[in-house]
């Protein structure tokens, strides 16, 4: 009888994606059977500073957190025309297929370009993305659930800040961690958007990432400084990664669950050289 009652217990748990922890998988649960209230959306819309845009969205299951599958017809698409239940399809045959293939993309698990740099995506993985050409400044995008049977979330949206560039420093720069102050500065200010420095050093011989600098400036100022003595190491071989991360939130469709988000991205790096 214990028997019997220990498999049912078991059967349960499994029929329930896990009683413990996942042992380093994703718990993944199938969308057919889950009602668009209960999907949390975490979407990033990134451009790096190139003419790639990458759309990237997370789906979790409200109650449970469990990566949510998209099965029997339900997609995620992204837009830059607005939400996708909205646009009037063109009777010119052409003309509708190159406004699918430019503006609405369906988001897939397999959207990974070499021209993007991976270490300005969000995620790493479970991931539904696209990428879009020459839609770097300004552009509203869109995320949009498709349902067939149940309710449709189409208007999750934001606009891409300003982009910029990095002044100050270069790259390969030389540094001392304990002397020498660095200045970052960018060439353009968006009143509209926040801005956060994050400063990492790295260093190969104790193959150690130490974060000495994450700040976020509400109000952009153009500029920041990383003072001297904010890194303390031993190793003569070390780099200085700044990564400068534009961002401004969007709107969620209010289909979907409490916690889901948007944002949008103007990423930058230069990595510099750092001696003691």
């Amino acid at each position: 009888m214990k028997h019997l009652s220990f498999l049912s217990i078991l059967f349960v748990c499994l029929s329930l994606l896990g009683c413990g922890g996942d042992h380093g998988r994703d718990i993944i649960a199938t969308s057919n059977q889950i009602s668009t209230d209960s999907f949390v959306a975490n979407i990033h819309i990134t451009n790096g500073g190139g003419e790639t845009t990458a759309v990237e969205t997370q789906l979790q299951l409200s109650t449970t957190s469990a990566v949510i599958d998209l099965k029997e017809g339900d997609k995620l698409y992204s837009s830059t025309i607005g939400p996708v239940d909205s646009v009037r399809i063109s009777d010119d045959l052409f003309t509708n297929l190159a406004q699918t293939v430019n503006q609405i993309k369906l988001m897939t698990r397999s959207f990974a370009n070499t021209s993007f740099p991976t270490t300005l995506l969000y995620f790493e993985n479970n991931v539904l993305g696209a990428l879009y050409k020459e839609n770097s400044n300004n552009t509203t995008f869109t995320v949009s659930l498709d349902r067939p049977i149940g309710k449709n979330a189409s208007n999750s949206n934001v606009t891409l800040p300003l982009g910029f560039s990095i002044i100050t420093p270069q790259s390969a720069m030389r540094f001392s961690r304990s002397t020498d102050n660095i200045v970052i500065s960018w060439n353009t200010i968006d009143d509209t958007a926040a801005m956060k420095v994050t400063a990492s050093l790295i260093c190969a011989d104790s193959h150690t990432i130490i974060i000495g600098l994450d700040h976020t400036l509400t109000t952009d100022t153009g500029s920041i400084n990383i003072p001297a003595g904010t890194f303390v190491s031993t190793d003569d071989n070390c780099k200085i990664r700044i990564l400068l991360d534009r961002f401004r939130s969007g709107t969620i469709d209010p289909q979907l669950a409490v916690g889901s988000q948007i944002f949008s991205h103007q990423k930058r790096f230069v990595e510099v050289l750092s001696i003691p």
